[in-house]
């Protein structure tokens, strides 16, 4: 069985309609077999989502890990002042993620690639966003950690969201040690946002 952060899933398509809510906007995305949140959003990316949207205005933004794009598409929808980066190791992901693109017409904003964590994205971004791949384990989390560090521009912004019982204490003592500063914005419903600062 192929995972959803498998390079290349096997698994046969079936694509899907995903229609959500949030700031007012409606927005509509395909999915498939073998993405992250196939079947629906999922509360940490909402819950994150909620939070960022407040925060980020302008600048470059990579959405590493982005599934079917759900975090970077719906920042370039919501805010048309940044440009985004969608990357995941997924070719399926990617795919899904600019099909989405092109359907939202922000394909001129949003750039959609193929990458094992950071390996194939150039330059600096001045937000690193992710629900990051817990099930992938701790050696990729930390990648993401330290990865994100060396692509922000000094002052940038990792923003996260982890779930308490799936490692956020941890999460935040970690970050602790790779960034100038790391504040915990919101708790809810177990799943806690973080942003860590360059």
């Amino acid at each position: 069985m192929s995972h959803y952060f498998t390079k290349n899933p096997t698994t046969l398509s079936k694509e899907r309609t995903i229609t959500y809510k949030i700031n007012g906007l409606t927005i509509n995305l395909t999915s498939d077999t073998n993405v992250f949140a196939k079947n629906g959003i999922d509360t940490g990316t909402l819950t994150l989502l909620k939070v960022i949207t407040r925060l980020i205005n302008t600048g470059k933004v990579l959405d590493i890990g982005c599934g079917y794009g759900v975090i970077g598409l719906t920042l370039a929808s919501l805010i048309p002042d940044i440009q985004v980066v969608c990357s995941d190791i997924n070719l399926r992901a990617v795919e899904l993620t600019k099909k989405n693109a092109r359907a939202l017409e922000l394909s001129e904003r949003v750039t959609s690639l193929q990458s094992n964590l950071y390996e194939n994205i150039e330059g600096k971004f001045d937000y690193v966003v992710s629900n990051p791949p817990i099930r992938a384990g701790k050696k990729v989390l930390d990648e993401i950690y330290t990865g994100a560090y060396r692509k922000l521009n000094t002052g940038g912004h990792l923003y996260l969201v982890v779930r308490r019982k799936q490692g956020a204490e941890s999460t935040v003592r970690r970050l602790k040690e790779i960034f100038a500063r790391v504040d915990v914005l919101n708790k809810d419903k177990g799943y806690w946002v973080i942003s860590a600062t360059k």
